[in-house]
């Protein structure tokens, strides 16, 4: 886990918000399909696919990620963006995230969160011996396997942006 201060600019995060679209109930993904389980998250969420995003986001983070994971190498960012709303008394429970898969056989090992604003109270990231406070444009990179919560929101309002670091097989420079 480790973060990247400062990775986008403030305009850049208000261009994101502005663009995430309709929110609405986000769900979780379960054996039966996707289900509304307020126990764990309560949040509203947009979901955009943005390929040119992906590439934006991708030449900014490249040198950041590591190259090589699980005899896999990693190609760019999910094309798949997940916008997250908190509002007051939201949160996350915790969890540990999902393997994201391409037709192709790619597959998502590092979730990317992008802390979108900062002018709320609350809402930190959570992991067993760290908790990330959120501030615009800082990155977040981590395994998916690694355990976390998104804390409740106090006061104002929380926007996130969240992706994955997709690998595929060694060789394969783009998907």
């Amino acid at each position: 886990m480790y973060t990247i201060e400062a990775c986008f600019s403030p305009a850049e995060c208000r261009g994101w918000i502005d663009c995430a679209g309709d929110y609405e109930a986000a769900t979780i993904n379960t054996a039966k399909g996707a289900v509304r389980d307020v126990g764990l998250r309560n949040n509203s969420r947009a979901i955009r696919d943005d390929a040119s995003l992906a590439d934006k986001l991708w030449q900014r983070l490249r040198d950041h990620v590591p190259p090589f994971l699980d005899g896999r190498q990693a190609i760019g960012i999910n094309e798949r963006f997940r916008f997250y709303r908190y509002d007051p008394a939201q949160y996350f429970a915790g969890h540990v995230d999902g393997v994201f898969r391409r037709g192709n056989g790619d597959e998502s090992r590092l979730t990317l969160i992008v802390y979108l604003n900062d002018d709320f109270t609350g809402g930190e990231t959570a992991f067993a011996e760290t908790v990330v406070t959120p501030s615009t444009g800082l990155a977040l990179l981590f395994r998916h396997e690694l355990f976390h919560e998104g804390q409740p929101v106090m006061a104002g309002v929380k926007h996130v942006l969240r992706s994955d670091v997709m690998y595929g097989p060694v060789g394969r420079l783009s998907p």
